[in-house]
């Protein structure tokens, strides 16, 4: 029994100085051993990306963020929606941001003009649509300047507002109905509103008949309260959506992928889902 358990001692005591020796601590490796060891896969900074969009993209380009982050978990974003006056004016007074999306050329070209972006893409486009509380009895543009009816529309600092009053303007000069239709028209406004989703909202409460907003917008109303009127394309306006990185930005290269993207078939397919149009060439 001796002669056998003497050799597996010696068997097993040598196993355990093999292993005693070849076990090292990082400690003991040289620094870019260490480093290798110690950080093989290092995590990739997270970086916040703050968007200016005007407020017709709001549902649209909240699910292209979310997709966008699945695909890219590094990259988180801060989403402000408003009026694109009103991002014009957070942009000149200093605003930390960097991306924005205009619902106008007028207001992306000023921005390039004073130097605030190096240039611009177009994103999509969009058009007018009447919007009318489900209770209301409306069928067409004659409708809007009867006696009783009320309206709501944005202001004309607005983009949205600026197109309606384009829209009013080809009707008028149309001779297709009868003289005085913009005055009329603009008789029974209620309210100016200074984004296209307080218009929405106005008509979406019962506050006032019908408003004029952007078919992506009705698109994304509340269809139990609220239906929807095409316009016919000789008294409609097209509005143009470009998009740009800031020159401020602190994240160009972040900025750009995603800008990107949202040209991309991806980001496209998201946006015809609410309505948008391919950007005019």
């Amino acid at each position: 029994m001796k002669r056998i358990l003497l050799p597996m001692l010696v068997f097993v005591t040598l196993i355990i100085l093999v292993v005693c020796q070849t076990k090292l601590s990082v400690s003991d490796l040289s620094p870019s051993a260490s480093a290798f060891v110690s950080d093989s896969s290092p995590q990739m900074e997270k970086v916040t990306l703050r968007v200016l969009a005007a407020a017709s993209l709001t549902e649209s380009l909240k699910e292209i963020a979310d997709n966008y982050k699945r695909e890219n978990p590094s990259i988180d974003f801060e989403l402000n929606f408003a009026g694109t006056q009103a991002l014009v004016s957070q942009i000149e007074q200093g605003v930390d941001a960097d991306v924005f999306l205009s619902a106008n050329m007028k207001y992306m070209t000023e921005m390039k003009d004073k130097g605030y972006v190096e240039d611009y893409s177009m994103f999509v486009a969009n058009e007018l649509v009447i919007v009318y509380y489900y209770k209301a009895k409306l069928s067409g543009l004659e409708d809007l300047v009867k006696t009783g009816v009320t309206l709501a529309i944005a202001d004309e600092s607005v983009p949205v507002g600026q197109y309606t009053l384009q829209m009013l303007h080809k009707i008028e000069s149309s001779g297709n109905f009868p003289k005085g239709y913009k005055d009329n028209f603009m008789g029974n406004v209620r309210s100016k509103e200074m984004d296209v989703k307080s218009v929405e909202q106005k008509v979406q409460l019962g506050e006032v008949d019908a408003g004029i907003v952007y078919k992506s917008d009705a698109a994304a109303a509340d269809q139990r309260k609220v239906k929807t009127i095409n316009i016919p394309k000789k008294y409609n306006v097209i509005a143009e959506y470009p998009v740009a990185v800031l020159r401020g930005s602190a994240h160009k290269d972040a900025s750009k992928a995603f800008v990107d993207y949202l040209l991309s078939n991806a980001g496209m397919a998201v946006m015809e889902k609410y309505g948008f149009q391919a950007a005019l060439k």
